[in-house]
């Protein structure tokens, strides 16, 4: 009995045992798959750099990410599913916000302040660009140039307030006095000369150009006018043609002191005195008026030109290939117009002394008569004239070369 009872009770250990045994085995088992599963895979690398990385517990919070990621180095790619598993995309989503945060605060923690780069760094360089896209070379032809008035200061104020008298309350009344009876004594003249060489006409003629000459003198000189002529002109010949730089109307005065001009520009019927200077004042130079909007009138004017340099005996004709008034410091592109004639170019080059009076006329600011009272309020009127050798067209040159050689 006792031999049975412990046969039975040997069985029942070792049966025991053998469950414990199972239970252990099954324990070791799962613990093998556990430690399996939180093997966290090799961290993916952009570069050639790899990193070894240690297995670490599969629960682990943002924050220890993070910090796994803060030893990285700088500026490498990584993956969040290598080190958290896999996840929602959500999930994914907010552990890349936060990587990117921490990314980003541990480079503006390095970041040199003083040498760093912001937007308003280049606010300088932008404004410089602008400025010089607005003040372009062909805009700066249109602008007044600024001086600063040398005579306006406290030591000089008595003498300025005396000047101001002289020239407002003295010069400017002779000068308009002068000028009326300029005009008035020309105008007399044409009658005399109408009534004296009737049948007449080429004598006609001659002396009334003489006495526009005289007339152009008369104003120049109540101007207080003081041109200086340069160079020699050129013969008088047919096919002939003189070009200037273009300031202002008066231009047409300051080379006319020498010698009558014949003129070509645009007719003004919506301004009376000036079309009637034009039209009666100014008939005998035979000038060439066109008006710029009609296609038509630029035609006639152009086979006028050519009929008019074709006879010697007709007075010079003067071109102002700018088409516009320049503030005399620059020179526009020439029009190519006369420069496909075949003639014979005379460049004229006038220079004005703006220490005195500033010639330069900007139409859209002050009307012609504004501008002449600028010029008669002032001391006087200095300009320098330069006639330039005579020019023409080469066998090789096209009508724009030969425009931008002279």
């Amino acid at each position: 009995l006792e031999s049975s009872i412990t046969t039975k009770d040997q069985s029942n250990m070792n049966g025991l045992a053998n469950h414990n045994n199972n239970d252990n085995n099954e324990e070791a088992k799962k613990i093998e798959e556990t430690e399996s599963l939180d093997k966290m895979s090799e961290l993916r690398m952009s570069s050639n750099n790899t990193f070894d990385i240690k297995a670490s517990p599969r629960r682990r919070s943002i924050q220890q990410a993070l910090n796994k990621l803060a030893a990285l180095q700088q500026g490498e790619e990584f993956i969040t599913a290598a080190l958290m598993g896999p996840t929602t995309a959500s999930t994914t989503m907010r552990i890349n916000r936060r990587i990117e945060q921490s990314y980003l605060q541990d480079i503006e923690s390095t970041v040199d302040r003083e040498k760093s780069f912001s937007l308003g760094d280049i606010l300088e360089n932008v404004s410089s660009g602008m400025e010089v896209i607005v003040d372009d070379d062909f805009s700066l032809c249109f602008k007044r140039p600024r001086r600063r008035a040398w005579n306006w200061n406290a030591y000089l104020l008595l003498l300025w307030s005396i000047g101001v008298v002289i020239r407002y309350c003295i010069l400017l009344p002779v000068r308009i006095i002068g000028m009326a009876l300029a005009v008035l004594c020309t105008l007399l003249q044409f009658w005399c000369w109408g009534k004296l060489f009737a049948h007449d006409a080429r004598k006609k003629l001659r002396y009334e150009l003489w006495s526009i000459h005289f007339c152009i003198r008369m104003i120049l000189a109540s101007w207080s006018a003081v041109i200086e002529y340069k160079g020699v002109i050129a013969s008088k010949k047919a096919n002939q043609i003189y070009v200037a730089n273009h300031t202002t109307m008066v231009d047409w005065l300051v080379v006319g002191q020498n010698t009558p001009f014949c003129v070509v520009g645009q007719l003004h019927p919506t301004k009376p005195f000036v079309y009637y200077m034009q039209s009666v004042f100014l008939k005998a130079l035979d000038c060439i008026w066109f008006n710029r909007q009609e296609q038509k009138d630029r035609a006639q004017a152009m086979q006028r030109i050519k009929d008019h340099i074709q006879e010697k005996e007709r007075p010079r004709l003067l071109i102002f290939p700018e088409g516009t008034c320049v503030n005399n410091e620059y020179c526009i592109q020439f029009k190519k117009g006369a420069f496909g004639l075949g003639a014979e170019i005379c460049p004229v080059a006038i220079k004005y002394n703006k220490s005195f009076a500033d010639g330069y006329w900007i139409s859209r600011d002050r009307s012609f008569p504004m501008h002449l009272f600028d010029i008669m309020t002032s001391w006087a009127l200095v300009a320098e004239v330069y006639y330039l050798e005579p020019q023409r067209q080469q066998a090789h040159e096209t009508d724009i070369e030969f425009t931008n050689r002279v």
